[in-house]
C-alpha cells in the first residue's frame, strides 16, 4: 500500500499558525506500508526555538492512495506544535570556586565575577547589589571570622557599578577590586549580596537575596624572624 503525503502551514488567524521553515520543515514524499503490515510512520522535523508563543498547528494531507481508501476526513491531519517556552528568567550565581583571588602585593587585582540569566532579554536587565563586610539583619547567615575591611577591597554598590544584562545577552560581569598588601596574615573574607528580583518588575526572578562568600586569599610568607 503507498499514500502520496505533503505538509502545509496551518489555517488559523490567531498567530497559531505554524510556517515551513521557522517552525517545522516542509515535507512531501510517498509512504509505503509493506504487505502484511497496517501502520505507516511519517516524520515531521520541528524547529526548537526559545521564544514564547502559542501552541502551533500545521496540516499533513494524505492523497493517492494505491491498494487502499482514504476514509472520511481520514486525508488531512492536523499536527500541534506544543510551546514549552516561558517568560519566567531566573538568574545564576558564579562557580564557589570562582569567588576567591589571591589579594597581590600592590595595587588592585580584579576579581571577575559572571552571571548569567536563563533567557536574554529585549531590554537591559539590572541586578542590585552590594558588599558587605558582615551579615546584617535578616540576611540569614552566621558572622565572618577573620573579616576583611576597607583595606582590604574596594566597597562597591550597584548603585556605583551598575551588573547590567544587556539586551539580547544572558551573561554579565561584576568586577570587584582588591587592594594587594605585603602582610602575612589570614586569608580573609567579605560579602557580595545579591538583593531579591521579581521577574515583573526587574525582568529576572530571585526569591531571596542571595548571599556569596568571597575569600581573600593571603599570598605573603611568614615573617622571618
Amino acid at each position: 500500500i503507498t499514500v502520496s503525503y505533503a505538509t502545509s502551514d496551518g489555517s488559523t488567524s490567531d498567530g497559531s499558525a505554524a510556517e515551513a521553515g521557522s517552525d517545522y520543515s516542509e515535507s512531501s514524499g510517498m509512504l509505503e506500508i509493506p504487505a502484511g503490515e497496517t501502520t505507516g510512520v511519517i516524520t515531521v522535523l520541528v524547529n526548537g526555538d526559545t521564544d514564547v508563543e502559542p501552541d502551533e498547528e500545521m496540516t499533513l494531507t494524505l492523497f493517492e492512495p494505491v491498494g487502499a481508501k482514504l476514509i472520511y476526513n481520514g486525508s488531512m491531519v492536523i499536527g500541534n506544535i506544543i510551546n514549552d517556552d516561558t517568560l519566567f528568567r531566573t538568574l545564576t550565581m558564579p562557580k564557589v570556586a570562582d569567588l576567591e583571588t589571591e589579594e597581590g602585593n600592590s595595587g588592585t587585582t580584579n576579581l571577575n565575577l559572571e552571571f548569567e540569566i536563563s533567557k536574554a532579554s529585549t531590554e537591559d536587565i539590572f541586578i542590585k547589589y552590594t558588599t558587605l563586610a558582615k551579615a546584617q539583619g535578616s540576611l540569614g547567615k552566621d558572622e565572618l571570622t577573620d573579616v576583611a575591611d576597607s583595606d582590604d577591597y574596594v566597597s562597591v554598590t550597584s548603585t556605583d557599578e551598575p551588573l547590567v544584562f544587556p539586551a539580547g545577552s544572558k551573561k554579565a560581569t561584576l568586577t570587584i577590586k582588591i587592594n594587594g598588601d605585603l602582610d602575612y596574615e589570614a586569608d580573609e573574607r567579605f560579602y557580595l549580596v545579591i538583593y531579591a528580583l521579581n521577574q515583573e518588575t526587574d525582568g529576572v526572578q530571585l526569591d531571596a537575596n542571595e548571599l556569596l562568600e568571597i575569600t581573600i586569599i593571603n599570598d605573603d610568607p611568614i615573617p622571618e624572624e
